[in-house]
This record gives structure tokens, sequence and C-alpha cells, in this order.
């Protein structure tokens, strides 16, 4: 038996209603996989790359039934962001296979769209943090980072009132992502491409509005916009 206190914090974490995780639970009881939720074990190199431990995943009910709540969610979103993906050329989607960095694709292009970005100015932004699913990082300030977009603390409240929790922002990939889209989507209001100075430290300011820091902040990014754009062009 499940706790259900288990299954509460999974569907809040990934957003996946409890029936959901529940039904799930109930099918997969003796029909194979791991655990209690089934999981096929090509997902554990998967899971393992966005932070679940393949010991505790097959071990452990809890993790099991995170793990398989995460894969529900991602699925769901596969299917929206597939299309979106390869009309961007942003990666291909390989059919009839769990693919982390496809669907973690998907929901980088969802939402820049969403948000009026550039792709690859928010893959750029994403690979300056380097942060990852389940990720906390401190700073010395008190304040600490959460996961891919590294959203600072200091947002929380904001966010609050938004029904967005630590844990989800922290655990659900798709969900950092647009909340760091959103983020940078405010600080990028008046910036103009035609005024590079100007446009960079836009870029700059979802870092810090310190000169220097935003100056080193926006030089990486730029950096990174730059790789990314010359890999785009080679598989195009």
């Amino acid at each position: 038996m499940i706790a259900l206190a288990c299954i509460q914090q999974a569907s809040t974490a990934y957003s996946v209603p409890v029936p959901a995780i529940e039904s799930v639970l109930t099918s997969a009881a003796g029909a194979g996989g791991i655990g209690p939720m089934g999981i096929p074990a090509a997902w554990l190199p998967v899971l393992s790359r966005i932070g679940f431990s393949s010991d505790q995943v097959q071990s452990d009910p809890c993790t099991n039934v995170e793990a398989g709540a995460w894969i529900m969610a991602y699925e769901k979103l596969a299917d929206k962001g597939r299309q979106e993906v390869q009309s961007s050329h942003a990666a291909t989607v390989i059919p009839g296979g769990p693919d982390a960095g496809d669907v973690f694709d998907a929901c980088v292009v969802s939402a820049a769209n969403k948000f009026s970005l550039q792709v690859v100015l928010l893959r750029g932004i994403l690979a300056t943090e380097g942060g990852h699913v389940g990720h906390i990082h401190w700073n010395n300030n008190g304040t600490y980072d959460m996961g891919p977009a590294q959203v600072n603390s200091t947002w929380l409240p904001k966010l609050a009132t938004m029904g967005i929790t630590k844990t989800a922002l922290t655990n659900d990939g798709c969900l950092n992502v647009s909340v760091g889209a959103w983020i940078l989507s405010q600080a990028m209001q008046g910036a103009d491409p035609n005024q590079p100075a100007q446009f960079w430290q836009h870029v700059g300011a979802y870092n810090s509005q310190t000169p220097y820091w935003n100056q080193k902040y926006a030089a990486t990014v730029w950096s990174h916009v730059t790789q990314l754009a010359e890999l785009d062009n080679k598989g195009n």
C-alpha cells in the first residue's frame, strides 16, 4: 500500500492529478515494470540524468511514485512540444523512445514562444545558469537558486501568489523553465536589438543590475548563444 502522502507529494511536485497517479498504480499492479508505478526499465537512464537515484526508484515506493509522476507529466508535454521543437529545428524527437533531452527542449521552445523570447536566447540563459532538475545552489547573500533556470528564492513570495511552490519549482523542469522565461521576459522589456549594448544590458539583468556582474553575465550568455547558433546552423 502506497502512503497517500507520497501520492499527494508527487501530484503537487509534477502537477499530475492524484486520481491519474492512482489509476497507474492500479493498472501497474502485477503487470511488470519497476516498482508500484510499473516503470519500464528504459526510463532509468533518463530518470538518472534528471536527478533521480536509480536505486531508489527501484527500491523506495515513494521515489518510484514521484518518478512515475514525472514521466506522466513529461509525456503529456511531449505531444504538445514535439511540433514546436521540429518547426524550430531546436531538436529532433525520436519516436518510440523516451529522451529527456528532447522533452526538455520542447519545454524550452514552448516557454520561449509563450513569452515572446528567442529560443536561442533562452537556451543561452539556461546554458549559462547550468542548473538541473532538483538542483539548489546557495548564494553568499543567503538566497538560493533553483532548478534548470536557477530561479532565485527572492521570487518565491510572488510565485506563491500564483500557486507555485518551492518544491514544484525545484523539481518540475518545465515549470522552472517557464518561470525563468517569464522572469527573462520582464528583464527584456524595452530591449532594442538595434542597440546591442542596451539589449545585452537587459539580458544581463536576468542575473544582476550591478554593472560589473551584469556585463560579465551578458558576455557569458552571448558566448553560449553564439555557440548554440553555430550548432543549429550546422544541423540545418
